[in-house]
């Protein structure tokens, strides 16, 4: 996505762009932890303290190796799609409520629910459904040429929207049928009492930390690729003789602990993070449509191009002055990139 921008906007942009990537990480991680707590019955500070050893340690795995990471990686993506399965078959009569209230908004009745709270769960959900541009952080390192990673593309987009709509039934099911499944670690009610909590709780403890590898080497491979074209400083383009960017996991993990560490003094809380976060990414994708839109000669792609940006500036209208944070980080990461250019 900073490529993309940066060909829309220009290089500083692209340097903005980044910045803002780098900050949603810890808040993500974070949100992970606190499911990791509420297993261990852990209280306090716990998910903070969590937060930090999956941040490091995910560092750790990818400064070792590329085998390493995707086998983590892969093993994220088994755990995912098990932790779904059990989610459904275990709770099958949520699941069945979750598909009728569905039907039942599907043909249109909206009427008890206020615009306002539509806006916001959908603004909350989007967070769900980031990732793929993860896929093309690491496409350089794919052995395939561009017909496997489009076809890699479009796999994990039907998989990813089969999961989550399965997801979205039997997580709406319990709440429907008056079980309190709200919280940032909610749906573990789902299981609690069961013979299956175990061996779920391990799936999600996998799930988390695959999570957040993956994000850990999208990142690495953003700012190494940028300091080796000149935006960011040359020495986060050192690799080590494994061939890893050691020197921009490193520097990354140090501004993870930055975020993480705002978050434990409350300078600003997880949701109102999240919230950031999200529009964060919007703003992101606002500049890779209108890529879209500049670069592209064909006309489906532009109404795509167009239909996106619609949806997005939708989502980031209801932020209102929040908008003023993206903003500021972004002239920021524009100013970094103007002094480095002078320089």
């Amino acid at each position: 996505m900073a490529t993309y921008i940066g060909v829309a906007f220009g290089g500083r942009a692209r340097s903005a762009a980044a910045i803002l990537i780098a900050l949603c990480i810890p808040l993500g991680t974070l949100m992970g932890a606190y499911y990791i707590a509420d297993i261990f019955n852990l209280s306090g500070r716990s998910p903070y303290i969590i937060s930090f050893i999956i941040l490091i340690s995910c560092t750790a795995i990818n400064i070792v190796g590329v085998k390493p990471s995707s086998f983590v990686n892969s093993l994220s993506v088994i755990a995912l799609i098990a932790f779904v399965t059990a989610m459904v078959l275990l709770n099958l009569p949520h699941f069945q409520t979750g598909i009728n209230a569905g039907i039942a908004l599907g043909v249109g009745n909206f009427s008890n629910i206020p615009i306002s709270q539509l806006w916001t769960a959908s603004a909350i959900l989007f967070w769900a459904f980031l990732g793929w541009e993860n896929l093309s952080f690491g496409s350089e390192e794919i052995k395939g040429g561009n017909r496997l990673i489009r076809a890699v593309f479009w796999i994990s987009f039907v998989i990813v929207t089969i999961l989550y709509v399965m997801l979205a039934f039997v997580s709406s099911g319990p709440a429907i049928n008056g079980l309190s499944v709200n919280g940032v670690s909610g749906l573990l009610a789902l299981f609690e009492g069961s013979r299956y909590e175990r061996p779920v709780h391990i799936l999600i403890v996998i799930v988390v930390v695959a999570n957040v590898n993956a994000w850990v080497f999208a990142a690495s491979r953003l700012y190494f690729g940028m300091a080796r074209d000149g935006v960011f400083p040359k020495f986060l383009s050192h690799r080590s003789q494994n061939g890893m960017p050691s020197y921009s996991l490193s520097t990354l993990l140090v501004i993870y602990g930055l975020v993480t560490t705002s978050t434990a003094f409350n300078f600003f809380e997880l949701e109102t993070g999240l919230m950031v976060a999200n529009q964060n990414f919007l703003v992101l994708y606002l500049g890779a449509v209108v890529c879209l839109y500049k670069l592209s000669p064909r006309l489906w792609s532009k109404l795509l191009a167009v239909l996106g940006f619609i949806c997005c500036a939708l989502f980031l209208s209801g932020f209102g002055v929040m908008l003023i944070i993206p903003i500021t980080i972004g002239l920021a990461g524009f100013v970094f990139s103007s002094a480095k250019t002078r320089a």
